[in-house]
C-alpha cells in the first residue's frame, strides 16, 4: 500500500512540475453562475489584445505573470478607459517558464470578453474570460444588463 501512495505521488508530481519548472496541470472548481460571476468582478469588459509583456511579482522563480494591454471596445464593469492592463500568473522569460495552474494565455491580436477580479485586476481560466467568437451566451447576457 505505501509503495502505491508513493507512485502515485510521485505521477502527481511529475503531471504538475516539468523539468524546468513549468506546470502543466489545469483545474477550477465549478464556475458561479453568470449572474454571480458578473456580481463578483472588478470588471467586465470586451477589448483586442495590443501587448503583451511578462512581469517578476516577486523574488522567486515562479514568481512570474503575464500583463496583457488591451484597447477596449466595450465595458459592461469597471472604470471606462480605452486601455487596460490584466494580468495572469504565469509566463515565460529568458529561459524560464511558468505556466500556471489557472493562469489565462492571451494571443496578440486576439479579441476577448474579459471577467477580472482584485486591484491590478487579473483574470485566470476559472472566470468566464474567453475569446469573443466563444462567447456568444456571455455577450447575449451581458448586452441585457445595465452597465456599472
Amino acid at each position: 500500500m505505501r509503495r502505491h501512495v508513493i507512485v502515485l505521488l510521485w505521477v502527481v508530481m511529475f503531471c504538475i512540475v516539468q523539468p524546468g519548472g513549468s506546470v502543466q496541470a489545469r483545474s477550477c472548481a465549478a464556475p458561479e453562475p453568470l449572474e454571480v460571476e458578473y456580481e463578483q468582478s472588478a470588471a467586465v469588459f470586451s477589448g483586442r489584445v495590443k501587448s503583451l509583456k511578462v512581469v517578476r511579482v516577486g523574488g522567486g522563480k515562479f514568481d512570474l505573470q503575464t500583463v496583457a494591454t488591451f484597447d477596449v471596445q466595450h465595458w459592461w464593469k469597471g472604470r471606462r478607459s480605452k486601455s487596460v492592463e490584466v494580468r495572469s500568473c504565469g509566463g515565460k522569460e529568458a529561459g524560464n517558464e511558468v505556466i500556471c495552474t489557472v493562469g489565462f494565455e492571451f494571443e496578440l491580436g486576439v479579441s476577448y470578453v474579459v471577467f477580472a477580479t482584485g486591484r491590478p485586476i487579473e483574470t485566470s481560466i476559472c472566470l468566464r474570460t474567453k475569446a469573443v467568437e466563444e462567447s456568444a451566451d456571455v455577450l447575449k447576457w451581458l448586452n441585457t444588463i445595465k452597465p456599472k
